[in-house]
């Protein structure tokens, strides 16, 4: 934020109306966003990113509102069902993650006394 404000301010092309909104909102919002995410599982975190990386990468394609809301509506129904079907192709079950193995206890013997 810091960075982009002095290219501006270098450019002549600083809009103090524009900066202290931005300023004031990405303070907390990069506070919350780390505190959320080093609290949250990481596989949920990345599925949300990739699925806001194609919606901003189609809006930068200039792709129409209404087939960008189509491409995000069937990645969001198709994707967890693919993913089941190669979860289960692999051997893990289709919806959760496997119980890590836990390794068999070895029950020390009595001591033989003589």
């Amino acid at each position: 934020m810091i960075s982009a404000a002095i290219a501006q301010l270098l450019f002549g092309d600083f809009k103090l109306a524009v900066a202290l909104p931005l300023a004031i909102g990405s303070i907390p919002g990069v506070y919350l966003g780390a505190t959320i995410s080093s609290a949250a599982l990481s596989g949920p975190i990345r599925q949300i990113l990739g699925v806001i990386l194609v919606a901003s990468g189609m809006r930068q394609l200039k792709v129409p509102d209404v087939v960008n809301l189509g491409v995000i509506v069937a990645i969001l129904v198709i994707g967890p069902i693919v993913w089941a079907i190669v979860r289960r192709q692999h051997g893990l079950p289709a919806w959760f993650r496997t119980p890590p193995a836990v390794p068999p206890t070895v029950e020390a013997e009595p001591a033989r006394v003589g």
